[in-house]
């Protein structure tokens, strides 16, 4: 028996390695894609090739979404955060119980998380090379850049609280945890970190790039990028997160006219999450910048 049994026994192993990867692992879902402009790919450790990434698409724990010139993609994960990915951007997204790590290797995202929507001590990690920031309830803008090969971080914190650690590229801490609230920022590089300020006039700036490209177009002088960065994210967050289809109101929210003040209840439609981007985004400082 023996001397049949070996061959078989080899036939079968030769077989299963022969098998593509998911007929044993099933990958973890992420999230999936909101919204998506240009070329947007995910590179996945059970695929050789990138693979491209359309509306609506599942985006996996391990993908490694990458974005390229003049493209945009934003997520939904878990039902409970949107992330916003600028073009030339690298983002990885990884998971251990209760903590759910958004990585970025080059590039800059914007952050909305709803905090009601998080069980007791969940968090969600932005972690660089250069820092690792926790996130519950908050709105943050996260950037890497790189000067002479050495990568650079910048947190900007909207709304809410975090508590950032400054970091070396292996991730042990170089410094005590710092809290930072809204309109509270950090640099960091390999060396030092340095915490500051920020004013809403400066909003616009910090958050350019982090809406679709659409919403750039038409639209009102009188739309600052700040407003339209806190409409474009409470939208998509608040309207997916009510099985809304939140990509075609968006770009209705973003290039109608303000609406006139009036005495009569508004109506329970989209303008409602419009006047909650407020308190979503900013705690009204982008809403206050946007009605000047």
């Amino acid at each position: 028996m023996g001397q049949w049994l070996r061959p078989v026994l080899a036939w079968l192993a030769l077989a299963a390695s022969l098998l593509p990867a998911p007929a044993f692992a099933q990958a973890t879902k992420a999230g999936n894609v909101t919204t998506l402009e240009g070329n947007v790919t995910a590179v996945r450790p059970i695929v050789a090739q990138p693979v491209p990434l359309k509306f609506k698409d599942d985006v996996f724990l391990q993908d490694r979404v990458v974005t390229g010139e003049q493209s945009f993609a934003r997520l939904l994960l878990g039902g409970k955060a949107v992330v916003s990915i600028r073009e030339r951007s690298a983002v990885t997204i990884t998971e251990v119980p209760g903590r759910s790590t958004i990585e970025i290797e080059s590039g800059k995202i914007a952050l909305s998380v709803a905090r009601d929507r998080m069980l007791p001590g969940e968090i969600i990690n932005i972690k660089t090379p250069n820092a690792v920031a926790g996130v519950r309830g908050t709105v943050v803008v996260a950037e890497v850049t790189r000067r002479g090969g050495q990568p650079f971080t910048n947190l900007w914190v909207i709304r809410g609280i975090v508590d950032a650690v400054h970091t070396n590229l292996q991730g042990a801490p170089l410094s005590p945890a710092v809290t930072l609230k809204a309109q509270e920022s950090l640099s960091a590089n390999p060396t030092t970190s340095s915490k500051g300020t920020f004013t809403p006039a400066q909003v616009g700036a910090i958050v350019q790039g982090l809406q679709p490209q659409r919403t750039q177009e038409g639209g009102s002088a009188s739309q600052s990028p700040a407003r339209l960065e806190a409409v474009n994210t409470a939208a998509a967050l608040l309207g997916v997160l009510t099985g809304t289809e939140a990509g075609q109101e968006q770009v209705a929210l973003l290039t109608a006219p303000p609406a006139p003040a009036t005495t009569t209840p508004p109506d329970l439609g989209p303008k409602v999450n419009v006047t909650m981007v407020g308190d979503l985004t900013s705690g009204g400082r982008v809403t206050q910048l946007a009605g000047r």
